[in-house]
């Protein structure tokens, strides 16, 4: 995250990047549909989470193990 913390999944990537394990791109949280629902865009605000922050999701974690 932008702001020196990990949440879980930014976490177990970065662990498996730094091991040479995973290559999966970081999205902008722009590109995940979830953020077009008006009370996530809500939350997102009231938390600080900037729309082009690079994240990423369990789901991207998941896909890249599915060569």
């Amino acid at each position: 995250s932008n702001n020196g913390e990990f949440y879980c999944s930014e976490l177990v990537y970065q662990i498996y990047k730094d091991q040479g394990i995973i290559k999966c791109p970081m999205k902008k949280v722009s590109e995940y549909w979830l953020t077009r629902i008006p009370k996530v865009k809500t939350i997102m605000k009231k938390r600080n989470i900037e729309m082009d922050q690079e994240v990423v999701s369990p789901k991207d974690i998941y896909n890249a193990f599915l060569w």
